[in-house]
Parts: C-alpha cells; structure tokens; sequence
C-alpha cells in the first residue's frame, strides 16, 4: 500500500552520518517527498536500480565522493543530480565534489527553506534530464537518435578514459524484403519491439538509432567482451518479435581508442558488419586491422575515382573467344582494369564492388561503352577483322534512371551494328523490381543486341530464370570448369538444355588442354579462357586479330529455338531432368493435351509431396498434371495457363496450391515453357518453387490486420455511456490515489495511541479491510480503464506450465482454508512450453477464483485446471482454463451481462460485502486482447463453471531455459 500512496512523490535518497542526523533531515522534506534511507554500501545500487524510482539525493560530505564516483562511472547515472550536506570546512573536498558535478551544499544546522528550495533545483533538473532525453530520441523505435549518441557517449569517454569500452554496431540482414512482405506498419512494429527489448536487456549501455534498421550500442566492459550475452540476449528478441526468421548481424570495435572521434569508431564497429552482411551462419564479426587497411584504400580509391576516370586511369582489355571446333577467334569480352599511379595495376575485384556499392559503377560502364564502340570504329577504318564485343552492365545501370537509355544512346552515336555488341548481365539482375528490368532487357534485345548471362549456375534459381527472362547465352560459371571432372555430367545437360532453348553456351576460365577437350566433347559452342589467351591491352589484342583466324564477321552464330523440324529425344528429356536434379525446387515436363500426362521429374519434386519414390508419386498425382495441383485450384490454373500461352508468348507463369501425401498444403510458383516437339507432341516444362513460408507470414499479416481491423470496431461500438464512466472513473482513481495516505497515516497513528481497547482495535479492523477493498477498487477501475483507452500491451515469454495449478492453489489457498473450502486441481497437459503473457492470464484466471471464492459458502467445493487441445495451427495449442464452483449460482436473466462493466446481480453476498463489479468484465477484455475467450454457465443455487481458452505457440524447452537463464543475468 505504501507503494500506492506515494506514487505521485519524487523519492530522495539519503545517506547521513548517523541516525539523529538523518531523522532531523527526514523530518524536514517527509511532507514533500518520499524518502529513502540509504547506507554507503548500497546507495548507489539503489539509485540505479530504475524500479526504484529515485529521483535525487542527499549524501553526507564526508560518505559522499566514493558513491558519486561510482554514480559518475555507470551511463544510466552519469547525470543524476546530488546534493551534499556538510558541517565542515573543508574546500579541497568541496572541489573535488564540484569538478563531481554535484549541484549545491546544504550546511548544517539545517534551514528549512533552503534545504527544501535547493531540493526542488534538483529535482527540476532531473525531470528536465528526462525531458532533454526524451526529446532526444527516436520517435519511433525510443532509442537514442544518431546525433545525441555520438555526444551522450563522447561526454562519458571524456569523464572516463580509464575505462574499457566497447561499440556494437546491429544491422538486420536483408529487411527490406520484410518490409516488401510485411508492409511498414508491421515493420515499424518490429523496430520498436527490438530496441524497446535491447534497452531493457542492456540498460548499463547508451543504445541509439543510427539509421534505418541499423542500431548501435555503447557500453563498458571489465576484461573482454561478453559475446555469449550478446548473441543470448538478440536470441530471445528475436525469438518473440512480431516478424519472424530474422537474423542479427552484429559487429564489435572494443576497445574503444579514446583519441579517435566517436563517429569513427562507430564506422569500424559497421565496417566489421558490413564484412558479413548476407552470409549464411555467420553472425558476428570484430573489428581487425585488416579491416581498418580494406577501409584507408577504400576511402583512398573513393578519394581518386573521378580524377581517374578524367585522367583516362581505365583501361580496356579484351580477352578472346573462340569458336570451340575451329579454335577460331568469335568474340572478346571487354574488361575493364585500373592503372593506378600509387597502386599500380588494380584487377576489377579490388573496386568493382566498391563502385556498385556507391554507385560509381555507372560512370564506368558508361566509359566502357565509349571505349569500346571507339575501337570499333578505329578498326574497321583500319580494315581490321570485326568481332563482337561483350560489355558487362551493372544491376545499377539498369536502377538508375536514364543510365541505360545514355548507353544505347553512345552506340547510336558511333554508328556501331548492334549485333557487334553483346550486353552481359548477372543473375542478381533480377533479383529485385523483376517485370521493370524484364521489360528494358527486352526492349534492349529487340533492338538487335545479344543477352549474356554471366556466372551461370552460381545463383539460386538459374534454370527457372531460363524459362522466364530474355536470355541468348549462358556463360557457364568458372567454377564448373575448374573441376571440370566432378562437374561433367552437370555441364553436359546444361548445355543440352541451353540447345534445346535456342541458347548457345560459353564456358570461362579454360586454361588446359584437358579443359578444353573435354568442352569440345560437350558440345560447347565458345570458350573463354587461358587456354587461348589471357585479357590483353587494346594493342596486343588488334595484334592478334591480325593474326587469328576469324569464325565469324559480325556476329555470334545463333542457334535456332525449335522450329518444328529437330525433334526433341528422350536423351534430350533425360538431360532435362538430369539438370533439373541439380537445383533447389521441383522440376517436371508433361504432355499439354489430352490427360497431361507426365513424361519426366526431378527428385526434388517426388520429396515436395511426401513421397519416397518416383513410382509412389506417379500413382498419387495420377501420372497427371491435373494431380500435381490442388483440386480447388486447378481449374483456375488452367484458365490461367491458356490465357498466357499464345504465338508471341510461349511462357507461362502461376502461382497455386499442391497437396503432399502426408496431407501437407503448400503453396507454389509455377514457371512453365510451352514447346512444340515432332515425336512428343505439345508439352510443357516446368520449374516449381515452394513459397509456402512466404505465404503464411503474408496470411500472419494479413490475420494480424483483420484482428486489428475487429479490436477497433469493437472499441468504436462501446457505448458512449460506459466509455464516459471508464474515463471518470480512471480520473477518480487517480485522485484518491493521492488520498490515501492521509487515510492510512490516520490508521497507524490511531494503531500506535490505542491501548487495548477491544471497540478502537474492532473499529481499526473494519477500516483496515475498507481500506483494501477501495484499492482493489481503485485498481480494477484503472485497469480497466487502462483497457478501454488501449494502454494493454501483450508481452509473451517461454515458460513451463507443469506447475501451474499447483501455484495458482497457492494463492487462494488462505481465503479457501478461511472458508472451509473443499478445492481440487488437475492438468491435462501434453507439452508443458508455451510462450504465454504471465502477468495477464494470472490476472484473468485470478478474477475468476476470486469470484468462485467470493460467492462459494462456507463448506462447499471449488474444482479447477487445465486442458491441452491441439489447434488448426500445428504451431499452436488452445489452453482451456476451467473452474467449477457451487455457489449460488447466478439467474438466467442476469449471466448475459455478468462480464459488463460495474454489473453486479442483487444477491446475500453483493449486499454484504462492497465490489465494483468488474472482475469478469476485466478478465474478459484481458482474454480478447490475448485472443481468447470466456464461457459461464451456470444455475441459481447451484454453482457456476467458467472456462476460458486462449491460443498459444508452443515453445522449445531450450528457450524456456534459456529465457529463465537470461532473467538472471541480464
């Protein structure tokens, strides 16, 4: 009770230096504020200790410097405001204090009004500390903004240059395809969960916002740096964020150099980050020297990027192609190399990614292009042989507005043949804003330019890509060669599959014979590599166009799409497979007519529908097309199917539901290619990708909007009377609040002058339980309240509930023994972890014991527990709370508004004992705010049961563990 009454009071803390002191200050500022009697030894864990509310305080001079040092030492107190009491003359002490930053002296013998004036200066000063921090932090996540960081922590370096400290820089792999599933509110949401919990689990730091998703924290550490603490602690935030899956990714700079500027130490804890963004298992990285060297070259290379491109620093070499029967020269590629006046020759791996990064790139493929449609020109003045040139466009050109259309503009400038210039892509280039980039690579490939992709079969999904985006050549990746031997049956069926496409096939990196040879077998078209030559300058390389023989003038020979005339073989469907059962996803081809009958499939789909072999799954889909999507969905796909196909589009695209044996639904993308065969007939292949995840955060989304949608239309319809009530009510409870003490001060006074006197004591006991129920009042109203004005936040946690009833008889165990109360408990619980918000539902289950004790009679029998069923959600349990009394009962004309506000049927126990009737209605709107629900039945004098259910995610047992672990350290 004294926590109630005196919550409106700031709270001074004293240390005098003996106990008639301390009571004569006490005696002077009792009225005003709280006060809080401390010792040397525990002061200043007390003052940090934010649950104990402790505004300012008063030290003894002499008691003073060890605890202001500690104070001063420790970031969440650098700033609290002491003053000091003194009844000596001691100036080196009092300047020490000073240079301490405490705010005044208060001497002995005391005087009242400056004791109390100088107590509100500090008081003012620390509410405006509050209010200066609140206005310097993030509006949306509460963290400390970028600027109010950097000089929070700068001012506590300065005051503590002995000490060790540590930057850890967060950043949130890959958030920007959250925000694309999630949307920004629930993205939003995600971030002020995140940095509200990083907050509470590491209150010693100073923890901001640095931008976007990216957080930062500063704290001290003794010897090292706890790591495990660390990935602990993001652990258990993460595991309870609204959006789930994410990672972390944490870099650290420790120890802090104190002489540097804290902004660039903040860029070595995001320069040890930035080195792991995007790989996988990998989490946590610190800085090193070496990264520190990567940064002095970058920033050097960043220094010198434009003057070098004005000083024509760039260089263009060109390395060969050869046409891989002949051996004759069919190509070169241009790339690009950095003569460097400090570095000397810069290979494009030392900044090319650097330029895609800060965009630079487009400035140099520009330059690229120039140079090249340049030396076109030069040699076909010269008479020089013409061969076409591959030029390599960055993702970034394609982003920038306006980039690519200046591009093609230079080629139209020089007059260039457009089959002499081949635009190479990558796989990342379509990674993002797909139907945009598909759009200009094809606008590009109807004006007569060819389409390489790069780096083949180094991504995910190359072979889906192939169905799907306007391509003319594959370019093997390097690493198939290399190991050429392991990867031969691999490449054999890409380049098959590349054939059978209309695509021609180029393979990098060939630098043996054996390569070479084995190529040849293959039946790759070109090949790029050592074997024949290495990238040479622009005048070796007209020295060996002069020399080589020359497989084509003008352009790459094409191979044909089928056209009706090659038949397509079953080697060539074998292939097909083959390929297919080398990439993550399903693959199939069937016939387009009749049944649609299967004709091959990958193993990769056999496992997407629970079965174990190809002749178990052919029986469960029925050897049919129509069986491989859900029935629900399958008239809708083939609509959609044949609506696509047509003579100018042979590519189809859908998105559908499939059924697995097991009775498992997924949801699917489908990226099919329709193709006319001479001994096959019409068919279809077909790439398959599980989205099934995607899928269900979307259906999360979209269920959390509903119920959103729902609570606010619930709160819109509550009538304006009981709305009104709430609103008074919480404003009257705040009110008494106040009053209270005046009420129980005069109950103890009256406690310590009465002398056994049997009507006082009795007099005292009656006020002493008024007193209670009124709080309980007070407290219901406001809790309620709090409800009704959506001041109610669901926090859930791992816990194990095997003991659950056991504690929860625990605490109605005396009323129940007062009463003579029969009680039983029981569980029927199959999993005991469930993530569960503890203080609501023990508030929700407590309202109704509290009521089946209340109105059970002396001598009768509570029977209560809990039972485990399973959910529609496989993640997911349904936990019933069930409690039988037989009290007396309540009528069948008043159980429809037991769970209103302030309703109370006319009955013996209402009529004796005061409540505010709002014990179901609370527990009620705590059930649905957690998304459960109540249900009473019961019979005039006979009893009542209430059962209530609430949804819960299962938890794993290491979590509940590590969650309890985590409690006691943090």
């Amino acid at each position: 009770m004294n926590t109630l009454n005196n919550i409106d009071k700031p709270k001074v803390l004293i240390v005098e230096s003996d106990a008639e002191n301390s009571a004569e200050l006490k005696n002077i500022i009792s009225n005003h504020y709280e006060v809080v009697e401390a010792t040397p030894e525990n002061a200043a864990s007390l003052i940090s200790d934010k649950e104990n509310g402790i505004t300012t305080a008063i030290l003894y001079i002499k008691l003073a410097a060890p605890i202001i040092k500690e104070l001063r030492g420790s970031i969440p107190t650098a700033k609290f405001p002491v003053l000091i009491c003194t009844d000596i003359d001691n100036s080196d002490l009092e300047n020490e204090l000073l240079d301490l930053e405490v705010i005044d002296f208060l001497k002995k013998p005391y005087d009242k009004r400056r004791v109390l004036n100088r107590l509100k200066t500090a008081i003012k000063l620390a509410e405006a500390n509050k209010a200066i921090d609140e206005l310097e932090r993030d509006e949306l996540t509460g963290l400390l903004t970028r600027k109010a960081f950097l000089i929070k922590a700068e001012q506590f370096i300065a005051n503590n240059r002995d000490k060790n400290f540590c930057i850890i820089a967060f950043d949130f792999d890959n958030f920007k395809s959250s925000n694309s599933l999630y949307g920004v509110e629930k993205c939003n949401e995600f971030l002020a969960y995140t940095a509200r919990e990083l907050m509470k689990a590491m209150p010693q730091g100073i923890s901001g916002r640095y931008g976007g998703d990216q957080y930062i924290l500063f704290y001290e550490y003794i010897e090292k740096v706890d790591i495990d603490r660390l990935n602990r602690v993001t652990k258990l935030i993460l595991d309870n964020a609204p959006i789930p899956h994410q990672i972390v990714k944490m870099g650290v700079y420790s120890p802090v150099d104190c002489e540097l500027p804290l902004v660039i130490c903040c860029d070595r804890a995001f320069l040890a980050l930035s080195g792991i963004k995007g790989k996988y298992g990998k989490n946590l990285a610190f800085f090193e020297e070496t990264l520190q060297n990567q940064l002095l070259n970058e920033q050097r290379i960043i220094e010198t990027m434009e003057r070098a491109l004005e000083e024509k620093q760039f260089q263009v070499f060109y390395q060969p192609k050869h046409e891989t029967v002949t051996g004759y020269i069919a190509g070169a590629e241009a790339l690009v190399r950095w003569n460097h006046p400090e570095y000397g020759f810069m290979a494009p791996g030392q900044f090319i990614p650097l330029f895609e990064r800060n965009g630079f790139i487009t400035k140099l493929d520009c330059f690229v292009i120039e140079q090249v449609c340049n030396d076109l020109v030069r040699w076909k003045q010269d008479g020089l042989p013409l061969v076409p040139i591959s030029i390599n466009v960055s993702r970034r050109d394609f982003m920038e507005s306006g980039c690519i259309d200046r591009q093609l503009q230079t080629i139209e400038k020089y007059g260039i043949d457009h089959s002499l210039i081949h635009m190479e892509v990558t796989e990342s280039l379509y990674s993002d804003n797909t139907d945009l980039i598909i759009s200009k690579v094809k606008e590009i490939q109807n004006l007569g330019f060819m389409i390489e992709m790069d780096d083949f079969g180094s991504g995910y999904s190359s072979l889906g890509m192939l169905s799907t985006f306007p391509l003319n050549v594959l370019k093997l990746d390097i690493s198939f060669v290399r190991n050429i031997r392991a990867n031969e049956i691999v490449i054999e069926n890409i380049i098959k599959m590349a054939h059978r496409m209309g695509l021609l096939a180029i393979a990098e990196g060939a630098e043996t014979v054996e390569q070479y040879k084995i190529l040849k077998t293959l039946g790759c078209d070109y090949i790029q590599g050592f074997y024949f030559s290495k990238p040479l300058p622009i005048r070796d390389f007209e020295s060996y166009l002069k020399k080589a023989s020359i497989f084509t003038c003008g352009s790459i020979h094409l191979r044909k799409a089928y056209d009706g005339s090659d038949p397509v073989t079953e080697d060539m469907l074998i292939a097909a497979n083959e390929v297919a059962e080398g990439i993550p996803g399903g693959f199939f081809s069937y016939h387009a007519d009749g049944g649609l009958e299967l004709i091959s499939f990958n193993s990769e789909l056999i496992h997407m529908y629970a079965c174990t072999t190809a002749e178990e799954f052919r029986e469960y889909v029925g050897n049919s097309f129509c069986g491989i999507v859900h029935p629900d969905d399958f008239m809708r796909v083939q609509r959609s199917i044949d609506k696509q196909i047509n003579e100018d589009n042979n590519i189809d695209y859908v998105e559908y539901r499939i059924k697995a044996k097991d009775g498992t639904v997924k949801y699917v993308k489908d990226y099919g290619r329709f193709v006319k065969t001479k001994n096959y007939g019409d068919i279809f292949y077909v790439f398959l990708n599980d989205i099934t995840l995607e899928e269900r955060a979307k259906a999360e989304a979209e269920a959390e909007l509903v119920r959103k949608i729902e609570l606010q239309r619930t709160a819109d319809i509550a009538s304006n009377a009981n709305r009104a009530k709430n609103i008074f009510m919480y404003n009257v409870a705040q009110n008494i609040r106040g009053d209270m003490k005046t009420i129980i001060g005069l109950t103890n006074d009256i406690k310590s002058k009465s002398h056994d006197n049997l009507i006082i004591h009795s007099s005292l006991q009656k006020l002493e339980k008024s007193q209670e129920h009124m709080l309980n009042f007070i407290n219901s109203v406001y809790e309620l309240s709090q409800m009704e004005i959506g001041d109610v936040q669901v926090n859930e946690a791992p816990i194990d509930i095997t003991h659950a009833m056991e504690k929860t008889y625990e605490l109605i165990e005396q009323e129940t023994k007062a009463k003579n109360i029969t009680v039983e408990y029981w569980s029927e619980i199959s999993n005991p972890y469930i993530y569960q918000d503890i203080m609501h539902t023990t508030n929700s289950v407590m309202q109704v014991l509290s009521n089946a004790v209340k109105y059970t009679p002396n001598g009768g029998k509570i029977k209560f527990g809990l039972k485990q069923t399973p959910s529609d959600n496989p993640d997911e349990c349904i936990i019933s709370f069930i409690c039988e009394d037989t009290g007396i009962g309540i009528s069948p004309e008043f159980v429809p508004y037991i769970c209103k506000s302030f309703a109370r049927e006319d009955n013996e126990v209402n009529s004796e004992i005061p409540s505010a009737g709002l014990g179901l209605s609370i527990a009620k709107n705590l059930l649905y705010v957690m998304g459960g629900t109540i249900d009473i039945k019961s019979e005039l004098g006979v009893g009542t049961t209430v059962i209530t259910s609430q949804p819960h995610r299962y938890a794993r047992k290491e979590d509940v563990e590590k969650a309890t672990s985590l409690s006691g350290n943090v």
